[in-house]
């Protein structure tokens, strides 16, 4: 039997590097919940509210990772239902049922979603 996926808007944001979340950075304790520059979190600290640092103990920052081959410290980590999962550079952060947030690797996005008009 054959099934096709039901229709399903979802936003999504590409993401490349810590700060390219627009949730990113905004905290209503620092700039009144107005969205700072990644580089002045970055100087402050600070880490992002959506996307985290990937933080792996026992991965060297020179690792590279097995999915993308970019160096595991140019990666993010997303909070979801099951646990941390892993953001490559140039995969989405895609919002779903309920606010969840959590990566789709850019190839299955392009499969799967195409943009609302």
């Amino acid at each position: 039997m054959l099934y096709t996926r039901k229709t399903l808007s979802v936003e999504a944001t590409r993401w490349f590097q810590n700060g390219d979340h627009p949730l990113d950075y905004v905290n209503p304790r620092i700039g009144c919940g107005i969205s700072m520059p990644a580089e002045i979190a970055e100087q402050l600290g600070l880490e992002g509210e959506l996307v985290k640092r990937f933080n792996a103990p026992g991965f060297p920052p020179e690792a590279t990772c097995a999915s993308c081959g970019q160096r595991v410290d140019a990666h993010g980590a997303v909070s979801t239902p099951s646990g941390a999962a892993v953001v490559c550079p140039g995969d989405w952060i895609v919002t779903g049922v309920d606010d969840v947030h959590y990566p789709v690797k850019n190839t299955v996005f392009t499969t799967l979603y195409q943009p609302n008009e």
